[in-house]
């Protein structure tokens, strides 16, 4: 569901326009694909998150352009923190329009003791002296219902600075397992690069490591 194609606007050689999607197709086989809807109720965009939870898909965050377009000054950013859901993939519902955490793409949410847990994402500087600042989100979030949420950290992967937050990673939570683990989230990889393309270093913050958290006890009471 969703996504996008051709460069965003703010990347050299960005022409053709880009173009968003709020499609939403599905599949048993992942080479038979029907068309559930072509024009879901949420705002076209790429960069969201969607996890399964309650009998329900839950479409999370977002973006529908990489940087601020002075030609769309009530988008800047141009970042999503609406919470949408879904049984069938055809009708959807809002949840929250404008959740407590800061709009954002690039993020990852994931299920944990029957919560929500959202971090990550990319971020924009607010310094008009330092555009190209990193600015990526401090924070984990958690929620029960996708409506209500609470800050739980400042710190994922223990960061010390937004240029240590990660944006397009991959996280998934393990339960259960051989060795008796806890539930626990694990991340692989991701980014730290900016805009700042004259930036010679820039390349060298694409990330391949692995992290994991684990709580030693119910920490959302």
């Amino acid at each position: 569901m969703g996504g996008s194609f051709n460069d965003d606007s703010s990347i050299v050689g960005g022409p053709p326009k880009r173009v968003y999607f709020n499609d939403v197709w599905k599949s048993r086989d992942g080479a038979h694909w029907e068309t559930v809807t072509l024009k879901a109720p949420w705002a076209a965009r790429a960069g969201a998150v969607v996890v399964e939870k309650d009998g329900y898909m839950w479409l999370i965050g977002g973006e529908d352009g990489f940087l601020c377009d002075s030609t769309r000054p009530d988008r800047c950013p141009p970042y999503f923190n609406d919470v949408w859901r879904s049984r069938d993939g055809s009708t959807w519902e809002p949840v929250t329009t404008n959740a407590r955490w800061s709009s954002r793409p690039g993020h990852q949410v994931v299920v944990l003791y029957d919560h929500f847990v959202l971090f990550g994402g990319f971020g924009i500087s607010p310094d008009p002296a330092r555009p190209f600042a990193p600015a990526n989100p401090m924070d984990i979030w958690v929620s029960r219902d996708g409506a209500h949420w609470w800050m739980v950290s400042d710190s994922p992967w223990n960061a010390q600075s937004p240029g240590q937050i990660k944006y397009d990673f991959k996280a998934l939570t393990v339960a259960n397992g051989r060795f008796g683990l806890r539930q626990q989230v694990l991340t692989f990889g991701g980014d730290r690069e900016t805009f700042d393309f004259a930036d010679l270093e820039n390349w060298r913050r694409v990330d391949n490591d692995v992290w994991r958290y684990a709580w030693p006890f119910w920490p959302w009471r």
